[in-house]
């Protein structure tokens, strides 16, 4: 009952539930106030050694924390002594990490979601044509399959969340998604907007399904396999050389790089993807590579450098046979600016130290963001086509 008043979905209960009765077969507990911490850390422990990921082991150390505040409550313990349980670090053991797809790639994936049902049916039939009746079905049914996947690369919603979408909960005027709290992943009512070149692909789709109330059809949203089929339809590898992955849900990983991409910012990312720590934005959903972290360097505010330089280590030599001084480069201008001066490093002794790492504190060395306002690469310019044929519905 417990579980049930906390306003948890049936599948997280029952995860809860399965765990706690793995620990009471292992402990062979009769009674829960029989329970003691070096249990818990000893069977942790052994399910670590058994080979299960980090990321599992603490879903199984937060159920027996669960049971600890619940005992609390009831004045079973005067306190949970299971938060000393230590929580393993997640990021020292990923099994699985997912990579963002390119907007290319994604506009691939799209395309061949799109045709593959009639292309595989002209191919099976091998002769003969196809009725019209099946044919408008098969191209139904792909543009559909196209939908799903640029609503869930462009909206962030999870697939679950989309499954079980309704029509009443979209405001096709204004493109807002509004989900009510039973069906997020925090309990919390969630905000999501779509992009404007869905909304006529939605209104399309909801005159063609009459008095349906699902957004997509039950039995009609893409499984696992279709989704690895079209990904090779579209010749896009499903784990890359860095044995990073593609499923469903990199879709969310693709949408908050891609608004980093345009400059949306960390922020903007974390409240699309709707995470409650910047942390899981920037760490298990933005994917670097995609950044252009080489265009950005490219525009940091360094000083142009005269040509014809080159660096020596005594700005006094001369060029052999000319008697003339050496033409080296001048470190100056790297050090930070001071009033439209540079601030040349002094020579060691008593007294300097504090005055040297003043400088290095001074702002400059590490050029401020604002430089770069204005200023973004256009090979970073997210430009999303998602490629959909007239008519599809």
């Amino acid at each position: 009952m417990h579980l049930i008043a906390k306003g948890n979905t049936d599948a997280h209960n029952e995860e809860r539930l399965k765990h706690l009765n793995d620990f009471r077969r292992f402990a062979k507990l009769r009674r829960v106030t029989d329970l003691k911490v070096s249990q818990a850390e000893h069977w942790l422990a052994l399910l670590s050694a058994d080979g299960l990921s980090h990321r599992s082991v603490n879903k199984r150390r937060s159920s027996l924390i669960m049971l600890g505040h619940w005992l609390e409550r009831e004045g079973v313990w005067p306190s949970n002594p299971l938060t000393r349980v230590p929580r393993r670090k997640e990021a020292e053991d990923r099994r699985k990490q997912r990579r963002a797809l390119t907007p290319e790639e994604f506009n691939r994936l799209v395309g061949a979601a799109r045709r593959r049902p009639y292309e595989e049916e002209v191919e099976r039939r091998s002769s003969g044509s196809i009725p019209l009746g099946r044919s408008r079905d098969l191209q139904r049914r792909g543009a559909l399959r196209a939908l799903v996947y640029s609503l869930l690369a462009t909206t962030g919603l999870r697939t679950g969340e989309l499954k079980a979408l309704r029509w009443w909960e979209l405001n096709e005027r204004i493109g807002l998604i509004t989900l009510p709290a039973s069906k997020t992943k925090n309990r919390k009512v969630a905000e999501v907007w779509v992009h404007p070149r869905l909304l006529p692909i939605l209104r399309r789709l909801r005159q063609s399904q009459g008095g349906s109330t699902r957004v997509i059809p039950k039995g009609e949203f893409p499984t696992v396999r279709t989704f690895y089929k079209d990904l090779n339809a579209a010749g896009i590898e499903r784990v890359d050389a860095a044995g990073k992955c593609v499923d469903l849900h990199a879709l969310r990983t693709s949408l908050v790089t891609w608004l980093q991409m345009t400059g949306a910012g960390p922020a903007v990312a974390k409240e699309a993807a709707r995470h409650a720590k910047m942390e899981t934005t920037m760490q298990h959903y933005t994917d670097p590579k995609l950044l252009g972290v080489q265009e950005a360097i490219k525009l940091l505010p360094i000083p142009e450098l005269a040509e014809g330089y080159e660096l020596c280590p005594d700005l006094r030599q001369e060029d052999a046979g000319t008697g003339t001084p050496s033409q080296c480069l001048d470190l100056t201008p790297l050090y930070p600016f001071s009033n439209g001066t540079a601030a040349k490093p002094q020579a060691a002794g008593p007294g300097t130290e504090s005055q040297q790492s003043e400088v290095a504190g001074v702002t400059g060395l590490e050029p401020a963001t604002s430089g770069l306002t204005g200023r973004r690469s256009n090979q970073t310019e997210l430009h999303p086509r998602v490629g959909f044929a007239a008519g599809g519905f």
